[in-house]
Order: structure tokens, then C-alpha cells, then sequence
């Protein structure tokens, strides 16, 4: 039985990635599609040895994480422009928060290039915590090539931190394990999803709009935009 077929928006809002990931022997298969003309139409097709999944999309090409702890990056024309041990929790339009062997966590550039050690503001381990950047014509004002969002899992809370591309970390909120927490398409606001709970915090002043429980019983968020 195939896995589920993955679907990542490149980030210029024209170009989608389509990922299958292997099973057993089979490679893993990565497909480039133009949704923007009349007819879908594909760009490219390419085939990677092992268990590849998507953790994102940067101006330079897909991030796949592996499941031995590996992070690729593969170009618009398919070839790999960079690759480390490790896996990619946050990726934005120009950076991506990488989890070492070691546990602690570095900002690479959109290729996986020139690493930044991040301090860590806690006790606790690095998570993800979902949130890849909104595809649009360029990028959010706020966030773009400076902003990610990551999360530290402390006693059963999980501090929700913006990360830039220096390695300096701003603690917004605590939330539960298995919160969801997204940019909005400006970039000025952070989402975070905790059950059926909605909060919004300003990405510059820390300010929170708690929402309250409006998502109804029996439901959770698949997406939003």
C-alpha cells in the first residue's frame, strides 16, 4: 500500500511539490506541477533512494526529511542543493530550523547552508510546531527570510518561540503538547491551535487574543490560510 500522497506549495504561489514517499524498496517519487496556467501542467519528475518526507519549501527548492535523521534539499530542476544529518522542524521562505543528533537546534539558510547555532532558552527539547510560511508573490513583510517558528517541550507545556536567522529566540506563549501554531498571511500575527482553542499572539509585542473554544466538538483543523 502506497503513503499518502503529499502536497507542498513552492513558495511563489504558482508552483506546487507532490511527494510519495517510498515503502520498502521503492524510492521515493517528487513531482513540480504549474497550477497557474489553464491546464496543470508538470515540470518535472524525479526519483530519491529511501523514505523521504516533505517538511517544507524554501525559495531554493523541498525540504525532505528521512527516516534516519537526514535533511535534503532538492532545486527546482531536481538535483540536491544541500544536505545534513539532522531533521528540519520549521522552514520559511529563506531558513530552516534544523534538530541536530546532538537534540540542539540551528538555523541554516534556505539551502542548508551556513549554520547558526541556537542557545537554548530552556530545559526542555526542541519540537515543531507546524506553521510553514503562507505562498504568496513575496514574501510577508515580518516574517519572509527572518522568521520561523518552533517549539519547546517542557512538563507537558509547549513554549511557542519566533526564531530568526541570528539564533535568537522570543518566547509569545504556552501552549499543550500537540498544539498547531501558523503565521498569518501578513506575517504580524501568530495562530496557535490547542484543541478546540483558538489564540492569537503580535509577533512584536507579545499581545494575546484568546479566541476561546471555537472549534466545534468532534472537529480540528485540517488547514488554514
Amino acid at each position: 500500500i502506497a503513503p499518502t500522497l503529499e502536497v507542498v506549495p513552492a513558495t511563489d504561489g504558482e508552483r506546487v511539490w507532490l511527494v510519495q514517499p517510498g515503502v520498502n524498496d521503492t524510492p521515493t517519487t517528487i513531482e513540480l506541477v504549474n497550477l497557474v496556467e489553464v491546464q496543470v501542467t508538470r515540470l518535472g519528475s524525479w526519483e530519491i533512494e529511501g523514505i523521504w518526507h516533505p517538511a517544507g519549501s524554501t525559495v531554493d527548492g523541498l525540504v525532505l526529511n528521512s527516516d534516519s535523521d537526514r535533511v535534503l534539499v532538492v532545486g527546482f530542476d531536481g538535483a540536491t542543493i544541500g544536505e545534513v544529518d539532522g531533521r528540519a522542524i520549521s522552514v520559511g521562505w529563506q531558513s530552516i530550523g534544523i534538530i541536530g543528533d546532538d537534540g540542539e537546534l540551528s538555523v541554516t539558510d534556505a539551502s542548508l547552508g551556513n549554520p547558526v547555532a541556537v542557545q537554548r532558552p530552556g530545559g526542555g527539547i526542541w519540537v515543531g510546531v507546524g506553521g510553514p510560511i503562507i505562498p504568496s508573490e513575496a514574501p510577508p513583510v515580518v516574517t519572509g527570510q527572518e522568521r520561523l517558528l518552533v517549539g519547546q517541550s517542557e512538563n507537558d507545556t509547549v513554549g511557542v518561540y519566533i526564531l530568526d536567522t541570528s539564533g535568537a529566540t522570543q518566547h509569545i506563549y504556552d501552549a499543550t503538547p500537540n498544539a498547531i501554531a501558523s503565521w498569518t498571511r501578513a506575517g504580524d500575527w501568530v495562530a496557535v491551535v490547542e484543541n478546540g482553542s483558538v489564540a492569537l499572539i503580535k509577533a512584536e509585542t507579545g499581545e494575546i487574543h484568546d479566541l476561546g473554544e471555537i472549534i466545534p466538538p468532534d472537529h480540528w483543523v485540517l488547514t488554514a490560510g
